[in-house]
C-alpha cells in the first residue's frame, strides 16, 4: 500500500447493503473482474481470489436492490488493453512457451487475435447490458479540470478522466479496487481492496449502513 492519506469516505463491500436510490460508476478493473471470463486464471498472475469474487456479487446486489450503475465509454480502451494483456500471457504460460513481444501476438497470431477481439465484445456486451453510459464532455474546461485534479491528487491519466466523467454527471460513488481513488476528497469509494479499508479504519475514513 502506497497511499499515505485517505481523503474519500471508504465503504467495505462486503458488508455494505447497496441503496436502491444509490447510483454508483464502475471502475474499469470491477468491470474487468466481473465480465472476463478468463480474469480468474491465477497461474499467469491474475487477480486475487477476492477481486473475482466480491465485485461480481456486489455489482448483482446492487442491481438486484435497484441500483442504478454507470459506465464510462472510455473504460472500452483501458478494459481491451487488459484483456489482451492476459490472453497473451496466458498464450505465452500455456501454448509458445517462450516470451511474445506484444506487436508480434496482435500481428501475426491470427487465432488469438480472434480470441482476443471475441473476449473483449464478450465483456463489453455484458457491461452495456448491466449499466447506463455516464457521457464526458472532452473539451477545453474538462481538461483544465482534469490538469487541476492531477495536480491535486495522485491519480493516473485514466482515472482523472472517469473523475470529470462523475463531476459532469453528479455522480459521488465509484466501485473500484484501485486505492488511488481514495485520495480524492468527497466521493465515496465501494471496495474490497484489503489494505485500503485497513487504512482507511485508522484515519477514520470507514463507513458503515
Amino acid at each position: 500500500m502506497y497511499i499515505k492519506n485517505v481523503a474519500a469516505n471508504i465503504w467495505d463491500i462486503r458488508s455494505t447493503d447497496p441503496d436502491p436510490a444509490a447510483e454508483f460508476l464502475v471502475d474499469t478493473n470491477a468491470w474487468y473482474f466481473t465480465t472476463y471470463t478468463r480474469a480468474s486464471i491465477l497461474a499467469v498472475g491474475q487477480p486475487k481470489k477476492y477481486q473475482t469474487q466480491q465485485y461480481s456479487r456486489f455489482i448483482k446486489r446492487a442491481l438486484d436492490a435497484g441500483s442504478i450503475l454507470h459506465r464510462c465509454d472510455l473504460s472500452l480502451a483501458e478494459l481491451s488493453h487488459a484483456i489482451e494483456e492476459c490472453e497473451r500471457r496466458i498464450f505465452i504460460e500455456f501454448i509458445a512457451k517462450r516470451d511474445v513481444p506484444m506487436k508480434e501476438y496482435r500481428h501475426c497470431e491470427d487465432e488469438e487475435r480472434k480470441q482476443v477481439v471475441s473476449e473483449i465484445e464478450s465483456a463489453w456486451g455484458q457491461i452495456t447490458e448491466m449499466s447506463r453510459c455516464l457521457g464526458l464532455s472532452i473539451q477545453g474546461p474538462t481538461t483544465e479540470s482534469a490538469l487541476s485534479d492531477l495536480k491535486s491528487c495522485p491519480i493516473d491519466g485514466y482515472d482523472v478522466l472517469l473523475l470529470q466523467a462523475m463531476k459532469q454527471g453528479k455522480l459521488t460513488s465509484i466501485i473500484t479496487d484501485d486505492s488511488d481513488f481514495a485520495t480524492v476528497p468527497g466521493i465515496e469509494v465501494f471496495t474490497c481492496n484489503p489494505d485500503l479499508i485497513q487504512l482507511a479504519g485508522k484515519q477514520g475514513h470507514l463507513r458503515e449502513n
